[in-house]
């Protein structure tokens, strides 16, 4: 009968039942019996007394088969009624400890490895780690696959969006490869940054020209709509040039050389990255610096205003740092559900608002750099830049403080 194992708990007299059947593997009817400490684990041995022990060192089963625990070993053992315990049979002997630790999992008391105060065997971890690793490749081969699909098909320049989105798509692959751990210098890394520089150009011309020429279309004045249109005109030239640089390098850089990367990374160096990632303690360090950009912002709005270049440039931070949340919030929302998903709609909202005021700083820079490419009188330039201006004030003083605290 070795091996044989059951859970009991202890009376409040310190008694515990030996049932029949281990009683009589063991030979403990009307046998002295000897309890002696584990020195290794915590818990008792319970043997057969030999013939020179002396009989004040030992203890009988009463008629029902309970055994009576000294006093001394339920002190020394903290063990109290209704203790959970394990009575086990080893060879000749039986061992009466507290209840073994098991695998949460497939409850397996050998090869355990603790994980958060509980315990999991190497067999049932090696197999999430399995499932871990495979959900992040399967989403991370998605985003690759959707960001090389939109660099392709945004060279046809016939639909802003595809740009975009290839804009997009390579922003978050970026950001999800530096949350794990990636660095700057991975060869995967620096395509991504290449290919965006590329891709940034021509849609932030996108944008310029688009927002300029509703402005024209929208303004009342003539003079203010022949100022908006004239540097639209002016970055359209600009555009056409980027888009050919566009066409002829973006096709070097997200190539069939870019996939065989993500492959050996996804095989070969992924496992590397995550096995070793706590996902919420990295996530809390990106809020942490969160919270420090935000209250730097806040500093530079009390000592100096809202519209000084040190706290735009720090309201800049502020938006980098939101819009990687975001990305890193939904990529994970995608995976492990809403807790995620809610951060990433707080942080888009952040982002949203502080894009609409980084776009009129970015228009204003573009009018102040090329005010003399265009055909209009200073004074035209003037009134637009005063347009401009005043909706920048406006948006910044609409902007409350308090959106930029994020809940937890």
């Amino acid at each position: 009968m070795d091996n044989t194992s059951l859970t009991l708990q202890i009376d409040g007299m310190g008694r515990f039942v030996i049932p029949k059947e281990m009683r009589d593997a063991l030979g403990f009817e009307d046998q002295g019996l000897v309890i002696n400490s584990l020195s290794k684990r915590r818990g008792i041995s319970i043997s057969k007394a030999s013939a020179n022990t002396a009989k004040k060192n030992t203890k009988r089963l009463d008629v029902d088969g309970r055994l009576l625990i000294p006093a001394q070993f339920r002190k020394e053992l903290g063990w109290v009624k209704g203790k959970e315990l394990e009575l086990e049979i080893e060879k000749d002997y039986a061992v009466l400890q507290e209840s073994p630790s098991r695998c949460i999992i497939c409850g397996n008391k050998k090869q355990l490895l603790e994980v958060k105060e509980s315990f999991v065997c190497e067999d049932c971890l090696s197999t999430a780690n399995v499932v871990y690793i495979e959900r992040w490749q399967k989403g991370l081969d998605k985003l690759v696959h959707q960001y090389k699909s939109y660099c392709e098909q945004a060279l046809s320049f016939e639909d802003g969006k595809d740009l975009h989105q290839a804009r997009v798509k390579g922003r978050r692959l970026e950001t999800i490869l530096f949350f794990i751990g990636v660095g700057k210098d991975h060869a995967l890394i620096e395509r991504i940054q290449e290919a965006h520089d590329r891709l940034g150009k021509v849609r932030e011309s996108d944008v310029f020209i688009d927002s300029f020429k509703k402005r024209a279309e929208q303004e009342e004045d003539s003079s203010h709509a022949q100022v908006y249109r004239q540097f639209a005109e002016l970055r359209e030239e600009k555009r056409e040039k980027h888009q050919k640089k566009l066409a002829k390098n973006l096709p070097e850089i997200i190539d069939n050389r870019f996939m065989e990367l993500w492959e050996q990374f996804k095989t070969n160096e992924l496992r590397n990255y995550l096995l070793p990632l706590k996902i919420d303690e990295r996530l809390n360090e990106y809020e942490q610096t969160f919270k420090e950009l935000t209250q730097t912002f806040n500093e530079e709005v009390t000592e100096k205003g809202k519209n000084d270049k040190s706290s735009l440039k720090a309201l800049h931070s502020v938006r980098i740092k939101a819009k990687a949340l975001r990305y890193i919030c939904k990529y994970l929302g995608d995976m492990y559900g809403k807790p995620y998903k809610k951060k990433a709609k707080q942080y888009k909202e952040v982002q949203r608002n502080l894009g609409d005021i980084n776009d009129l700083r970015d228009f204003l820079k573009e009018i102040k750099q090329n005010q003399k490419k265009v055909d209009v009188s200073k004074q035209q330039i003037q009134q637009v830049r005063g347009q401009l201006n005043q909706e920048l004030v406006e948006l910044l003083e609409s902007f409350e403080v308090k959106e930029l605290t994020m809940t937890s």
